[in-house]
Parts: C-alpha cells; structure tokens; sequence
C-alpha cells in the first residue's frame, strides 16, 4: 500500500491534507483490523436463514428454527452451545431479537452469529481458521484525497428481504431487482 500519488496525477492533486491523510489511515487500519479479527467478518463461514420448520446447518450444533417468539434451537445429546457465559444442553429460546441485532453465541471451534436482518432471523458461524480470513493480506488502497470526498445519505430500504438495486448487474435477466409496484419512494429516503 503506497502513500504517494500515482506517477500519473497531477503534482499536487492527490497530495490530501496531513490531517485528512491521518485521520483516513487510521479509520482503514481500524476497519481492516475489525475486518480480520478472529472472529471479524471475514470469518463468516456461512449465512444460514432460519424458518418455521426446524433444520441443521454444516458445523452449527442442533436443530434451529425461528417463530414469533424468536429463535430457538434444539441439542442432541452430544452436543452444547455457550450463551452469555451459560452452558446450553438440550434447548434454548433466544426471544425475539431486535432488527440488525445480535448475540454471539460460542461453539466449538468459533462463535456463531444469532442474528436478526431484513426482518427475518439468521445464523452466521464464524470461525478463525476460515480461508478467507486466513488468507487475507489487506485490502490495497489509493492515496486519500479529499477531492473524493462526497456528500450523501444512506436509507433504509421500507420493503423487506436482501438488498436490492434499481440498477441491473451485467449478465442480469432482468431489467430491475426492485419488487414490481415498487420505485425509489419506497426506500423511505427522501
């Protein structure tokens, strides 16, 4: 990761202010630090979205399923989860989580992720030795430059499920990923 500007800018161009350098250097070493923590984002192993009919999940002890009461989760015998400190045997009722919340639960050989998004319950398990985290050398970057810098505001989407997009990916089959009847109003940003 190189801190001059790229030989082809202008002389003074890239060249940001001391301050806004510093500042950004340390929001990114922060961020990539998050990123790869052991049990950051990049050890996600999977994204497991729960329902109303009990199911198993690869390396996730017992049988999840998720009601109006929130999630709950059934133990073979042979096998135990961590909540808050407690151990867990048999079963457990998580009570409802609340949007874009959630609780670390620990495993055997990581933690794993009881979560609430988009309306809907998930699991996450994440583990230290996933390859995508173990293999990571860090995100390359340019040289900050304030001239980037853009206003702009983020809302939330009012229609519930994955993220969408009003424009089409390359190769998409369909013009739109946005819920026919919908438009931008229904984002809730105005």
């Amino acid at each position: 990761m190189n801190s001059e500007p790229a030989p082809s800018a202008p002389p003074d161009a890239a060249r940001p202010t001391r301050a806004f350098a510093d500042d950004w250097q340390e929001w990114h070493r922060r961020h990539e630090e998050a990123r790869a923590d052991r049990h950051g984002f990049l050890a996600v192993a999977g994204l497991h979205w729960l329902t109303a009919e009990p199911q198993r999940f690869p390396g996730v002890p017992g049988e999840w399923r998720t009601g109006t009461d929130g999630p709950v989760v059934t133990l073979a015998d042979d096998e135990e989860i961590v909540v808050d400190g407690r151990r867990i045997r048999k079963r457990h009722q998580f009570g409802v989580i609340a949007e874009r919340a959630g609780i670390t639960v620990e495993i055997d050989g990581g933690v794993l992720e009881v979560a609430r998004r988009d309306g809907r319950d998930i699991l996450r398990p994440r583990r230290p030795d996933h390859p995508l985290r173990t293999r990571y050398r860090g995100t390359a970057t340019f040289p900050p430059a304030e001239r980037w810098v853009l206003q702009g505001r983020s809302c939330r989407s009012s229609v519930p499920g994955p993220p969408r997009s009003a424009l089409p990916w390359r190769g998409s089959s369909t013009s739109t990923t946005r819920p026919a009847g919908s438009s931008s109003a229904s984002t809730g940003c105005r």
